[in-house]
């Protein structure tokens, strides 16, 4: 179980702060799967493993990688910039740290749960986010901006919705009634929660990563990826991860020009995507999220 301690943030923030104290309590547990903690168990147990194939276990895992980032970046290790490269972090923390840590890692089985659905989501939103940096012209610095860095915007992706896991332990049935009811009647999912709980997985998500003293673009991403408007339309990470999400969500458009028509002009243009990159970006995450296991 993670304590969050409760520093002086902006007056918004500390609203925010206060719905989610309210409704969570001062213990906000990320939890992640049995079967996936074993998963990468059993690699750690492996002769002659490397720290490569472990730092790849947990690149699948989004409450895992924080686990790890949270950990490496701590006052412990007194680092004077973050780390934020899994291989790195695996690096520093050694296989007897990592085994540690596995062994304190909080699970949930719970029947109903979205789990599962919500790695799965993650981790395929991780990839588009990847593959958005190689086929988006904008974000390989051919618009006037510089290149974005392709392992910065998996991380991103792998730890968009860092909040939703959360909520998924606190609030058991009552949170999983609540989006579902919102997906089925096709209305924001992040609306309903505020409406239900007083707050969004986007908030408790950004408010997470910063009591973990990670970076502020991971917090922007967490609070920002269903309305990247709200930073304007030039911030190129948010909007590779604005159109991740939608080509990552589990019902995207049908085609390309669905898919154009939900994303603004002015997005389109900074990234320089158009219909058939639009299209093929569809097929593809169609074909990886049909490979995707957890």
């Amino acid at each position: 179980m993670l304590l969050i301690l409760w520093a002086d943030p902006t007056v918004n923030e500390r609203v925010e702060r206060e719905k989610i104290r309210e409704r969570l309590g001062s213990r906000i547990a990320v939890p992640t799967l049995p079967r996936v903690t074993r998963r990468v168990k059993n690699v750690l147990a492996s002769p002659n493993i490397g720290l490569r194939e472990v730092a790849a276990a947990l690149a699948t895992d989004p409450p895992l990688a924080s686990r790890l980032l949270r950990n490496v970046n701590s006052a412990f290790y007194g680092f004077d910039h973050p780390i934020l490269d899994l291989n790195h972090a695996c690096a520093i923390v050694g296989l007897h740290g990592l085994e540690r840590m596995m062994n304190g890692a909080p699970t949930l089985d719970r029947p109903g749960s979205s789990m599962g659905a919500t790695i799965r989501h993650s981790v395929l939103q991780a990839q588009m986010c990847t593959l958005l940096c190689r086929l988006a012209p904008g974000a390989r610095g051919q618009r006037g901006r510089g290149r974005v860095d392709p392992r910065a915007m998996y991380l991103q992706g792998l730890l968009h919705d860092i909040g939703r896991f959360a909520m998924i332990e606190a609030l058991g049935q009552e949170y999983e009634d609540v989006v579902e009811a919102a997906r089925a009647s096709r209305q924001s999912v992040e609306v309903a929660e505020a409406r239900a709980f007083g707050f969004a997985h986007t908030e408790l998500g950004a408010m997470l990563i910063k009591r973990w003293g990670l970076p502020d673009e991971l917090a922007l991403a967490a609070r920002h990826h269903h309305n990247p408007r709200e930073l304007g339309e030039t911030d190129l990470p948010i909007a590779i991860l604005y159109v991740a999400d939608l080509v990552a969500s589990p019902n995207p458009p049908h085609s390309g020009a669905g898919l154009e028509r939900v994303i603004s002009p002015g997005m389109l243009e900074l990234l320089g995507l158009g219909r058939e990159e639009l299209g093929m970006l569809l097929r593809i995450a169609g074909d990886r999220r049909d490979a995707l296991t957890v």
